[in-house]
């Protein structure tokens, strides 16, 4: 149905037609969407890891009621800290997610501006968004303390649902994430295989000090996923589970991966 290096190839060059506003999007993207994700609960159990490894912490502490205090407030604010990245990224970081989303699947029409990046802020349909993008994330999360496996594969079963609400930010979260098991079905092992062609690109990134994933790699991979998405989206209108009453992001043309 399709190849990576087509996918690739497609996504190198819509992005390369956009240059800097794929640079500027997918950086705005990457630092909202990561802005709290990384430090906040790390704090937490940081700081309550550290009582534990001490043995007789919690003695000498009540003999110090000054470094008690300071403890004791350190752990409330981590605590504090760790709940409002849970919330940023709730409110405010899955919608700019999604509207970075929709600029990638836009800019293989044509060159959408900056501004699109607010798109889940604008649609009319912003809680909506917030209760779709919460849930797969939670779904991932549960299906992650099973066992790794199974969190990763529903991770690429609920792929394309920031895509879905990139184009619908009305649907319902059923359908939604029905949408997404139908277009990943039988795709996940090669969209694993799709993420996993980018390793070279993130091996040299990590050697250029996060350098060339700013102004390359992380636009040419969310171009690229773009192009995965546009895929699945016209093989479900082929298909006929879905059609552009209920995705009207895209016209629905001609097939251009068929044969792939």
């Amino acid at each position: 149905m399709w190849s990576n290096s087509n996918l690739k190839s497609r996504g190198m060059s819509a992005f390369q037609s956009n240059y800097w506003m794929a640079v500027a999007v997918a950086l705005i993207v990457s630092i909202v969407v990561g802005a709290f994700s990384q430090g906040g609960g790390n704090s937490v159990s940081l700081n309550i890891s550290g009582l534990a490894e001490s043995e007789g912490v919690l003695w000498e502490l009540l003999k110090n009621p000054l470094g008690f205090l300071l403890t004791s407030v350190s752990v409330i604010l981590a605590v504090i800290i760790a709940f409002a990245g849970i919330l940023f990224s709730i409110f405010i970081g899955n919608v700019f997610a999604v509207g970075g989303n929709r600029f990638f699947m836009e800019n293989r029409e044509y060159r959408p501006g900056l501004a699109k990046v607010l798109y889940g802020f604008r649609c009319g349909h912003y809680m909506n968004i917030v209760e779709i993008m919460f849930l797969k994330s939670l779904y991932t999360f549960l299906w992650t303390l099973l066992l790794i496996v199974p969190g990763i594969i529903k991770s690429y079963e609920y792929r394309m649902v920031p895509y879905i609400l990139s184009e619908n930010p009305a649907i319902d979260s059923k359908r939604a994430f029905e949408l997404s098991k139908r277009m990943m079905d039988g795709q996940k092992i090669n969209a694993f295989l799709l993420d996993l062609s980018f390793i070279g690109w993130r091996i040299l990134g990590a050697f250029t000090c996060n350098i060339l994933p700013i102004f390359w790699t992380t636009p040419y991979i969310e171009a690229t996923r773009a192009e995965l998405y546009a895929v699945m989206r016209v093989h479900g209108f082929y298909q006929g589970f879905t059609n552009e009453m209920e995705l009207p992001g895209f016209f629905v043309q001609e097939n251009p991966y068929q044969g792939y």
